[in-house]
């Protein structure tokens, strides 16, 4: 969705020209931003105008690009009726241009992952519009916790495409590389400073998927996942956290008067039993557990092989907000060591 830049230098930045400089050039290129904040104990990704708000500092956000870029209960159409006729209106996106400040390399990777489901044939007009008016700043972590997995699924870096600038902090100062035209354009507004290429660090990795992905797959049938799946209170807190998660609903609502109504589409998670209900009542998977492993085979199995990358940047928000602490890759390391 960005046009590349081949350009691979990398240049001197300073946390002032981040917060003041840069955040200006983006308002200035008629961009609203969106960057993480802090409310009271939670870091929270919102519109600002204040660049004092920023936040750099952080490990996850509670919600994500997706609130934004692909939101819930979204409104598709309404109607109305007068005398005996019928108006249709169909929603339109509105036109702003929003621009991601400070996000997170799998934060920008999960563009990758909604980009090759919504964007594949044919695509979803509303994403569409959306996507083809952000820019996108990343700011590479410093800290990860017990919850972050990024460098198991191939995710710890901001893939091309994903971004329009790449932050690095290097000691107390940061490095800058542009990942696009307006990122390369941007820099040259900054007048900056070559430098060298930063080391990039790295997390612990619990497990390298790639490494076990053919194990996974021939376990699909295993009595190991009702075990594992015992653990799950079905709640939906992961899918509904998750930046990659696209599955919905449709809602038509009517109004008593029977005179207007819309229709809506809601983020509607794979674990709920009526997930997949069809006519008649009869539920395909009924089971808790089928339920359960198929969104950890959708997410690294089923969509590594169609697409070739993982259906998970590894950002830990699912685990992080389980009330049963269930985190992802410790159940694929259980799974696994059962063969």
């Amino acid at each position: 969705m960005m046009p590349q830049n081949k350009n691979s230098e990398w240049y001197f930045i300073d946390e002032h020209t981040i917060r003041y400089k840069l955040f200006q050039v983006v308002r200035d290129m008629g961009y609203e931003v969106i960057a993480p904040t802090k409310e009271e104990e939670s870091f929270i990704l919102k519109i600002i105008k204040d660049p004092n708000q920023i936040v750099f500092d952080y490990i996850r956000t509670l919600n994500n690009i997706k609130h934004f870029l692909y939101p819930n209960n979204q409104v598709l159409y309404s109607w109305r009726r007068n005398e005996n006729e019928y108006q249709v209106v169909e929603e339109k996106v509105e036109s702003r241009k929003l621009a991601f400040f400070a996000i997170h390399p799998c934060e920008a990777n999960a563009l990758d992952v909604l980009d090759k489901v919504l964007l594949d044939n044919p695509p979803d007009p509303y994403y569409k519009q959306r996507r083809e008016n952000i820019l996108v700043v990343v700011l590479d972590c410093t800290k990860s916790d017990e919850h972050c997995f990024c460098e198991s699924v191939d995710s710890r870096i901001p893939r091309e495409g994903t971004y329009d600038l790449w932050i690095v902090p290097i000691d107390k100062n940061f490095v800058v590389k542009a990942g696009s035209e307006r990122g390369l354009k941007i820099i040259k507004l900054l007048n900056l400073v070559k430098s060298s290429e930063p080391q990039i660090r790295r997390f612990n990795t619990y497990i390298k998927l790639s490494d076990v992905l053919n194990t996974l797959e021939r376990l699909y049938d295993d009595p190991i996942w009702t075990k594992e799946s015992d653990k799950c209170l079905l709640c939906g807190a992961c899918i509904a956290s998750c930046p990659t998660c696209t599955c919905f609903d449709i809602i038509d609502s009517v109004a008593p008067t029977l005179d207007r109504g819309s229709r809506k589409r809601i983020w509607y998670p794979c674990i709920f039993r009526t997930f997949t209900m069809i006519t008649g009542g009869k539920v395909i998977m009924r089971e808790p557990h089928e339920r359960f492993k198929h969104r950890y085979y959708h997410k690294l199995v089923f969509f590594k092989n169609r697409y070739g990358i993982y259906g998970c940047t590894g950002c830990g928000r699912c685990s992080a907000i389980c009330p049963n602490d269930i985190k992802m890759i410790e159940i694929v390391k259980e799974v696994i060591s059962n063969a």
